[in-house]
């Protein structure tokens, strides 16, 4: 590894270099991905950009070295930055791909921390920090933050959760109620004017993706997991569907809909936006 920037830019053929460069491509034109992909398919290790104007040196790792090529290609022609180097991803932006070329300085399948270490060795030994190189980061080290203890998050959702949130417009006796008139029957208009919000505010506690903390007896509870499966599996006639389907591609509101068929309004919107019977056009 001793001299590496030297080395990979020096114009030689690369057979001099097997001993720390198993092989480069330049970036010219990409002429030459399938060979490129062929080499790097399914294969880890440490890989390196070369601007050979400036001499300076990009250091990085990956467990599959083709789809990282990929990000760099797709980042340098199409403009997509994520997990790319943004310094070296602005000196192309500059200058264009011309001098830069990509090495693979050494293929290595192993696990992710033996390949980190080895990246780290690279790094120590070539430097490419500031005007050395691309590089940001002095360290492969990946530090995770510290999770709060799970008493505390538990205190954060409590305090966030159902009618203690400050967004809360309904209270929880107000849920408990809601989901007892849904079991008996009550069509999720009615409701919704009942308690002042919208019919999805309704459709969404029945479903359970809000409110679903407060809980009825586990009997009521069964009974409104029915009524939500029983809407998935709607048992509908082919031509209801169609006429249905037709109505809403005419403009007719929903609720509209739903008293002419005497259906319900989640029904109504399911079949309008393909959540059921996607395949039946009217």
């Amino acid at each position: 590894m001793n001299n590496i920037i030297d080395l990979i830019g020096q114009d030689k053929e690369i057979t001099t270099l097997t001993d720390i460069v198993y092989h480069t491509f330049p970036l010219k034109d990409f002429g030459s991905l399938r060979e490129i992909r062929a080499f790097l398919h399914k294969n880890g290790g440490i890989y390196s950009w070369f601007d050979s104007e400036t001499r300076k040196i990009y250091i990085g790792s990956s467990k599959n070295l083709w789809r990282r090529f990929l990000s760099y290609k797709n980042s340098f022609f199409y403009g997509k930055t994520k997990r790319v180097n943004i310094k070296l991803l602005h000196r192309v932006e500059k200058v264009g791909i011309k001098n830069i070329k990509f090495f693979v300085l050494e293929l290595f399948n192993k696990e992710e921390l033996e390949l980190r270490k080895l990246e780290q060795e690279y790094l120590d030994k070539c430097l490419p920090f500031g005007k050395n190189g691309f590089n940001i980061r002095k360290s492969t080290i990946v530090y995770k933050p510290k999770l709060l203890p799970q008493e505390v998050i538990d205190k954060i959702i409590e305090t966030h959760t159902g009618e203690n949130s400050s967004n809360a417009i309904l209270t929880n006796d107000a849920v408990l109620l809601i989901k007892k008139q849904l079991i008996s029957g009550v069509k999720l208009k009615p409701i919704s004017k009942e308690f002042k919000v919208s019919t999805t505010v309704i459709s969404n506690i029945k479903r359970g993706l809000t409110w679903s903390h407060i809980k009825l007896s586990e009997k009521e509870e069964e009974q409104l997991k029915l009524l939500v499966e029983r809407d998935k599996r709607l048992n509908l006639p082919r031509e209801l569907i169609k006429s249905i389907k037709r109505d809403i591609k005419s403009g007719i509101k929903m609720n509209l809909l739903a008293k002419k068929y005497n259906l319900g309004y989640t029904c109504i919107t399911g079949l309008k936006y393909g959540s059921f019977y996607k395949e039946i056009n009217p």
